[in-house]
């Protein structure tokens, strides 16, 4: 058995971890940050609404779906940790597109605040009542915003499930099932943001586009490639 666990570990390179731990870290710092300067601003300053009624009010809330979103942080992870395997200028193209990605999130949750009043909702009240999976999706409330949701558009949730699918795209490196099994986790967890309450509609259609913009962006400039021609000369 310890024999198999080495093998698996040794079958990704060693910066691989490094990595898929930094951009969680990376994210979640920033996504911590810009939570705490606009808790400090609820009430000082006027936010905008993103909310599309028609939309988002007929969107179900589905308690049991908190599952996926909470899910998603361990498969980011993995996520991250399987393009490695495409080799480096791949991964630092990724490394320069997704720290962009997540400074333009910085960007919008500071310049731009969004807010969602759970309590105005009644999904707050609802979560903190005994039974079934709420005391997950309560953790989740309470640990970010608790009544009040912050940092909704972009949702960041949707912009890295979605950059680290179209990193799986277009590499023969990785199989086929895998890069399927990529569209489903973009799939689920972009729904389970809008059926959680977490975000509204347009933080998932930003997320996905802003995230799906720089990657074809930095795909086209290969910025890898001036480096590693540099360390060739």
């Amino acid at each position: 058995m310890k024999k198999k666990i080495i093998s698996l570990l040794k079958f990704f390179p060693w910066y691989g971890y490094v990595f898929a731990a930094g951009t969680i870290l990376l994210q979640v710092t920033i996504y911590f940050i810009t939570g705490t300067i606009n808790t400090g601003r609820v009430g000082n300053i006027v936010p905008v609404d993103v909310k599309i009624a028609a939309i988002d009010d007929a969107i179900p809330f589905i308690v049991n779906s908190s599952i996926f979103y909470f899910a998603s942080y361990p498969y980011w992870f993995i996520a991250a940790l399987a393009v490695t395997r495409c080799g480096k200028e791949h991964v630092v193209n990724l490394a320069i597109g997704y720290t962009i990605c997540i400074f333009i999130g910085f960007f919008f949750f500071v310049f731009m605040p969004t807010y969602y009043d759970r309590v105005g909702e009644g999904v707050y009240q609802a979560v903190h009542q005994p039974g079934g999976m709420n005391g997950l999706l309560a953790f989740i409330y309470d640990n970010d915003g608790k009544e009040m949701g912050n940092n909704l558009f972009p949702s960041f949730h949707c912009l890295v499930t979605m950059y680290w699918c179209l990193a799986a795209h277009f590499r023969k490196e990785l199989p086929r099932g895998y890069k399927i099994f990529t569209i489903i986790m973009v799939i689920l967890i972009c729904t389970c943001t809008l059926t959680t309450k977490q975000h509204y509609f347009l933080d998932v259609v930003s997320g996905i586009g802003i995230a799906t913009v720089i990657f074809f962006i930095v795909k086209f400039i290969n910025p890898a490639r001036f480096i590693f021609k540099k360390k060739v000369e």
